[in-house]
């Protein structure tokens, strides 16, 4: 059933990356922000309702699932018109692998990359230290729920900020506060500074995640949309894969407090490319 869901996540993603980016009109920020905080939301309301409903039946949360993606569907049909489609855009391998092979794009992946790296390794380690600190159940979902909202509210208003300012500024500041936040989370003890550098690696991650695809929207014809961004999409998701067992690993060897300042890593070097990255934000007309 996992594997199903996930196949179901696969053939969806990239329809609505291409949707969003056909709907944005030169607003990607304002969009893909939109659509990454919604995301950034059901963290926050999942679990808690998941949580609520399965004190009646353990079944209870997946029929509640299943009854959504209905919904989904349904106002899918009933609001979302579908165009002609075009039978000249054919999947061409050749263009893709021109848009993939110029190194702006891999920066782009970096970014997001940053965040897909962090996030896995510190959702796993966080609740252990906050565990081998005493607190409750209650106090280690708080914490999860402030990083996601912390997310959440990066990716609303970044977007439309990126939309305004353009979106180099803000990667370039993201990749700073994730180091510092990674290594306050090392260095805390005490409940509310977990919170606190916990809320700022999602306020940080959530603001290079998101501007890794915009920058990417951008630059991708909106004939190609679907299929460029749901590959972009596919790629920094395998990192998601990886970063898990190898944080598991260094723990091994570091211990797993020093792991959480790792972490953050990856963005020392998406910071130095950030330098050199050209902006993305299209002029107004």
């Amino acid at each position: 059933l996992r594997i199903l869901g996930g196949a179901a996540d696969a053939i969806a993603m990239p329809a609505l990356l291409g949707l969003t980016a056909e709907l944005s009109e030169g607003r990607q920020g304002t969009f893909f922000g939109a659509l990454r905080s919604s995301q950034g939301l059901s963290f926050i309301l999942a679990p808690s309702i998941g949580g609520w409903l399965s004190l009646y039946s353990l079944r209870a949360p997946f029929v509640a699932d299943g009854l959504l993606s209905f919904v989904a569907c349904a106002v899918l049909f009933v609001f979302v018109r579908g165009g002609k489609v075009e039978s000249g855009h054919r999947l061409d391998l050749r263009a893709l692998a021109a848009v993939f092979s110029q190194w702006r794009i891999w920066a782009f992946a970096l970014f997001s990359a940053t965040n897909n790296f962090a996030f896995p390794i510190l959702s796993a380690f966080v609740p252990i230290k906050a565990l081998a600190l005493g607190y409750a159940a209650w106090q280690i979902a708080l914490l999860l729920a402030m990083e996601a909202l912390g997310f959440t509210v990066a990716s609303f208003l970044v977007g439309r900020f990126s939309d305004r300012l353009g979106r180099r500024l803000f990667v370039i500041a993201a990749q700073p506060l994730i180091v510092l936040s990674c290594v306050g989370l090392f260095l805390a003890h005490d409940l509310t500074s977990l919170i606190a550098w916990y809320t700022l690696f999602g306020l940080a991650g959530g603001t290079t995640f998101l501007l890794g695809l915009v920058m990417m929207a951008d630059v991708t014809p909106r004939e190609r949309a679907a299929t460029t961004l749901g590959m972009f999409d596919a790629g920094i998701d395998l990192v998601l894969f990886f970063a898990p067992p190898l944080g598991i690993a260094t723990s091994r060897v570091v211990g797993l407090d020093l792991v959480l300042a790792l972490a953050g890593l990856p963005a020392v070097l998406a910071f130095v490319v950030a330098l050199g990255v050209e902006e993305t934000r299209p002029h107004p007309h």
